[in-house]
């Protein structure tokens, strides 16, 4: 679904016209209940929206600054302490626990490289390991937990499971038409209407739709059972 496809689904629901809900009304409430969405998919399974970014490692540097607009949504760290090297996790630490001053060869002595550790300071991170930090190209990644961008606008001619920014995954499939009936309910909310059926059945269809979006894709189905000992349990006829 477009956002132009998406507002005129809206529209429908609603009884409306864009003079009556206005575009920019409906986008505010589109974007809203998109994170709301959001949200109960990531409750559900975490990893839906992570991505990640690749940054590299610099000779004798333990500080990385996060990038600007995802320093709230870390997820985990990994890092490539050699190049060529498998990718090894990262464990957060805080200040109150690393009882040593922050210098090289203090670091060095109590940490090492099978279990690195890393800790947060201001808009950056610290890097604890038992060697002397060398160049590795994208030796650093980071995996963020990122919802679908908000809309610009509701005229644009691209699905909305697409997302142009980079950083971000698009809204799901099966979504879409869940947003536009989260909207219409919002919208039939606030001015004190009548729901249509299907839009009282929304939170029973969206959790269908959260459990479904939950479970792996599999081409075979397993079915259990007990043999037969013939006896009549009150089904047989």
């Amino acid at each position: 679904m477009t956002g132009a496809e998406l507002n005129t689904l809206l529209n429908i629901r609603c009884k409306t016209t864009d003079a009556t809900f206005t575009l920019a009304d409906k986008l505010v409430l589109v974007n809203l209940m998109k994170d709301e969405i959001s949200g109960m998919i990531a409750a559900s399974k975490e990893e839906a929206f992570n991505i990640e970014v690749d940054d590299d490692l610099l000779d004798d540097t333990r500080m990385y600054p996060y990038q600007e607009d995802l320093m709230n949504q870390l997820v985990r760290i990994e890092l490539m302490l050699v190049d060529g090297d498998d990718y090894i996790l990262a464990t957060p630490t805080k200040l109150s626990r690393v009882d040593i001053p922050l210098q090289e060869e203090n670091i060095v002595d109590n940490f090492n490289d099978s279990n690195p550790q890393y800790l947060v300071r201001g808009k950056h991170i610290i890097l604890l390991t038992g060697t002397a930090i060398v160049a590795v190209t994208n030796g650093l990644k980071w995996i963020y937990k990122v919802f679908p961008s908000d809309l610009a606008n509701l005229t644009g001619t691209d699905d909305l499971s697409v997302d142009t920014s980079a950083i971000a995954l698009g809204f799901p499939l099966e979504f879409q038409e869940l947003l536009a009936r989260r909207v219409s309910i919002e919208y039939k909310d606030i001015n004190k209407l009548p729901l249509s059926s299907r839009e009282q059945k929304y939170e029973i269809d969206l959790a269908d739709a959260i459990d479904r979006f939950d479970k792996p894709v599999s081409s075979e189905e397993i079915f259990g059972g007990i043999p037969d000992d013939g006896s009549d349990d009150g089904f047989n006829y």
